[in-house]
């Protein structure tokens, strides 16, 4: 996306970037956004730092396109919480937690 808009920067005139900009945050982020959605789960469960702020970057440039992934992430921190705290229940789960 960076690259295009530094093309488009280059080569247009002022007033063409914008109309540019749009067209491409549409066809680009806006056409694609529930495959990024999707992808998202995936990147966070293979801990991919550098392509989750990518993404963030991309869809953020939508109006609230960053809202379904802070709700997806909430909802994996809540996920993961209570798989930790149900191997509380054993004791033994403890003990080997601890070491």
């Amino acid at each position: 996306m960076a690259e295009e808009e530094v093309r488009s920067e280059r080569y247009l005139h002022q007033t063409s970037f914008r109309k540019v900009r749009e067209t491409l945050e549409t066809v680009l982020i806006q056409e694609r956004l529930e495959e990024l959605y999707a992808e998202f789960l995936r990147l966070l469960q293979e801990k991919r730092i550098e392509d989750l702020q990518g993404l963030f970057a991309l869809v953020k440039r939508l109006e609230k396109g960053e809202v379904p992934i802070a709700q997806k992430f909430r909802e994996h921190v809540a996920e993961q919480g209570q798989l930790r705290m149900s191997q509380f229940d054993n004791p033994e789960n403890i003990v080997s937690l601890i070491d």
